[in-house]
C-alpha cells in the first residue's frame, strides 16, 4: 500500500465514502425535487416572506425554506408576481381576474434594511427576521 492509497482511504473515511462529485449530484437532484414540488418539506423550516415590489408598490407573499438562497427567493417572488389571480366579490358574485404584474424582461434583487442582499446566502444569515417585509427591487435585464 502506497502513501497515495492511504491518503485516498483517509479522504473516503472523512467524507463518508462520498466524493465531491457525488455530493454535488445529490445536491442538484435535491434542488430539482424542490423545484418540481416533490421534495419532503419540513414545516418547521418554512418561512412566509412578504416582499414589496418597487415598480408597483404591491406586496407579494411567498413560502420558502429557511435555507433557500436569496437568488431562489427572488425567483419565487418573480414567479408569484408574473401571474397573480385575484378573486373580486361584486354584488355577491365572485369573479376571477388574472393580472400580469411583472414582465419577463425584468429582474428582481432583494434589499433589506437599506442593503441589497447577497444572492448566494440565506435571508436569516443576512439579518432578516421572520415577519419583516423585504424590498423586491425590479430592474430591466
Amino acid at each position: 500500500m502506497t502513501e497515495d492509497d492511504d491518503l485516498e482511504d483517509t479522504k473516503a473515511d472523512l467524507s463518508g465514502g462520498e466524493t465531491c462529485e457525488e455530493r454535488e449530484d445529490a445536491d442538484e437532484a435535491e434542488r430539482r425535487r424542490v423545484e418540481k414540488g416533490k421534495a419532503v418539506i419540513d414545516i418547521r423550516d418554512q418561512i412566509t416572506l412578504k416582499a414589496r415590489l418597487s415598480d408597483t408598490s404591491q406586496d407579494v407573499v411567498v413560502f420558502a425554506d429557511k435555507k433557500d438562497t436569496v437568488r431562489r427567493i427572488a425567483r419565487l417572488i418573480a414567479e408569484e408576481a408574473q401571474v397573480r389571480t385575484d378573486h373580486i366579490d361584486i354584488d355577491g358574485r365572485s369573479r376571477l381576474t388574472v393580472c400580469l404584474k411583472l414582465p419577463s424582461n425584468k429582474k428582481i434583487r432583494i434589499a433589506y434594511m437599506g442593503k441589497i442582499l447577497q444572492e448566494n446566502s440565506p435571508l436569516e444569515a443576512q439579518g432578516w427576521k421572520q415577519g419583516h417585509v423585504v424590498n423586491a427591487l425590479v430592474f430591466d435585464r
